[in-house]
């Protein structure tokens, strides 16, 4: 049976004034019932404010991240009727657009800075030009995607509250992969020295510490819907807010070293030596990953009980590689259109044809 990962990435929030990444963008939106704040997070001086005239109080306020499709969706109900809006970004044209589905009364007065419009539903509207990121190819069905077990629901400000790692690092891991591709920096002793203490966690194999570095991490450099910060702006101590930086850190240049250092928990690949679960804390007592790429392939793998159970891999060209499972040492293989089975060691090297299917489990 082929692993699979039911749970669907939309976290939320009903705060006016909560913060949200727009996927495919360097951009960050506070929203608020009658107000959008757009601000650039590698050029802050770059901000854009829309108004709407629209009566309140609203209830209902939502706003949604949806991780699925890329997009932020605004929604809520006042006194004339239902507003729902979504806010994203064309990589093609380098746009950020407002698409207004429904309002009360069938059209809306926007304010964009100093220019006024009327916005009929059904209709768009560019906010931004140029926004300037670069192309970047998104196919979410390529992207990879994390369950850590959790089933619980993703209001943000009671996953915030509950600071379960279950609970955020699969929303996290989505979402940097809806984010334009940065120049990361592998080490730094000022903002965001969580992360680097991670990493040395990682690296000694201190898994029982993984965690409260994780914590801390989350705690103190992200607001709102994950949008992240050069400090520690909710002054936990974890920072010193007046540490000087260099000119070209801004939030996103460590997204992607976090989303690595997070990714390694997992599985790492040196060469042709797979590593399965090589840190897992001991907290993760089960998951599954799909669509987790390496140099030659693509793997799904699952866990149970704090230990590898299954593992299905498309070889996208033929290669050697040696696979090393964390505290199992045998298991067994089974090839696709193949009616014998073989028994592997951990640390065995195994031939793979291209595009051929690879079964791994009975791990003992």
């Amino acid at each position: 049976m082929k692993i699979k990962i039911a749970e669907r990435i939309r976290p939320f929030s009903h705060i006016p004034g909560d913060s949200v990444l727009i996927p495919k963008s360097l951009f960050c939106a506070r929203i608020y019932p009658s107000l959008i704040v757009l601000y650039s997070m590698d050029k802050p001086e770059r901000r854009l404010e829309v108004d709407f005239s629209l009566k309140g109080p609203l209830k209902e306020f939502t706003i949604l991240s949806d991780l699925e499709r890329g997009e932020v969706v605004v929604w809520g109900k006042s006194d004339l009727g239902i507003i729902r809006y979504r806010i994203s970004c064309d990589p093609y044209s380098n746009r950020i657009e407002f698409f207004l589905e429904k309002c009360p009364e069938g059209k809306i007065s926007i304010l964009i800075g100093d220019r006024p419009y009327i916005l009929e539903s059904k209709n768009k509207l560019t906010l931004i030009e140029g926004e300037g990121t670069g192309f970047k190819e998104y196919i979410p069905q390529a992207f990879e995607r994390l369950s850590l077990g959790n089933h619980r629901s993703q209001q943000w400000s009671m996953v915030k509250s509950r600071m379960r790692m279950e609970e955020i690092l699969p929303v996290f891991y989505r979402l940097v992969q809806w984010l334009p591709e940065l120049k990361s920096h592998s080490h730094f002793d000022g903002p965001w020295k969580p992360l680097t203490e991670l990493s040395e966690k990682v690296q000694k194999k201190c898994h029982d510490e993984i965690i409260p570095h994780l914590n801390q991490l989350f705690r103190g450099f992200f607001s709102g819907i994950l949008v992240p910060s050069l400090f520690d702006e909710s002054h936990q101590g974890l920072a010193d807010s007046k540490m000087s930086f260099s000119p070209d850190w801004t939030p996103f240049s460590f997204i992607t070293e976090a989303f690595l250092s997070i990714r390694q928990l997992f599985f790492i690949q040196t060469e042709d030596q797979f590593h399965i679960l090589p840190h897992l804390p001991p907290t993760f007592h089960c998951g599954r990953i799909i669509g987790l790429r390496t140099s030659n392939g693509i793997m799904n793998l699952e866990w149970t009980k704090k230990c590898i159970r299954r593992v299905e891999y498309l070889s996208l060209e033929s290669h050697q590689s040696t696979w090393n499972f964390q505290t199992k040492k045998t298991c067994r293989l089974r090839i696709q259109g193949e009616s014998q089975n073989q028994k592997i060691i951990s640390g065995q090297e195994i031939l793979f044809k291209k595009n051929q299917q690879y079964f791994f489990d009975n791990f003992l």
